[in-house]
């Protein structure tokens, strides 16, 4: 696995854990979601990109689980991806927390601050219950777990014929024209 050396070591578990389950690399960057391509080449690779706390102001957003509420203080940018995820808030409206396009997922926040533990997330129970596991954890698996088979699925039906196709026409172009360059 690649990860950023500011990646909270517990996510980074978490992290490896799912790159064994999918039998696929995962590589993790903690950077500003805004600074990202918009197009980049497919590869069979789970791509993680967390959006960044550098200089950045935070907003305060909900987090609604099952047990307990969290209010999450954290740089925040939506995306425009193929696919978000979520949570689905009392009126049944998804509330994105990170969105799917091909083979990355894009996480609206800065996940790492859940991991800390720095103030950064006030959790509140839901009917009487009480606090348990980490809030990071929680909402990793919640981000996790509907959208890595979203991205398997993404990984599988990819046209990997075309990309060698293109692949091999790119090629051809370079040797034509380095060929009508020697002859010139």
């Amino acid at each position: 696995m690649h990860c950023d050396n500011n990646i909270h070591p517990g996510l980074a578990a978490l992290l490896r854990f799912e790159e064994q389950r999918l039998e696929l690399p995962v590589e993790v960057h903690s950077r500003p979601l805004n600074d990202l391509p918009a197009i980049h080449p497919f590869r069979p690779v789970v791509e993680v990109t967390i959006h960044s706390r550098r200089h950045l102001p935070k907003e305060t957003f909900p987090i609604l689980l099952s047990d307990e509420l969290l209010e999450v203080t954290a740089p925040v940018c939506v995306g425009r991806d193929e696919q978000s995820v979520g949570f689905d808030d009392r009126d049944g409206s998804l509330c994105p927390l990170a969105g799917v396009t091909g083979n990355r997922l894009n996480i609206y926040f800065d996940l790492n601050e859940l991991f800390s533990g720095n103030g950064s997330v006030r959790r509140k129970p839901l009917n009487g219950g009480r606090l348990s596991g980490n809030p990071g954890n929680r909402v990793a698996e919640l981000i996790f777990s509907q959208a890595m088979p979203v991205i398997l699925g993404n990984i599988r039906r990819h046209d990997w014929g075309e990309e060698r196709e293109r692949y091999a026409r790119m090629k051809l172009e370079a040797r034509m024209k380095m060929t009508s360059e020697w002859r010139r």
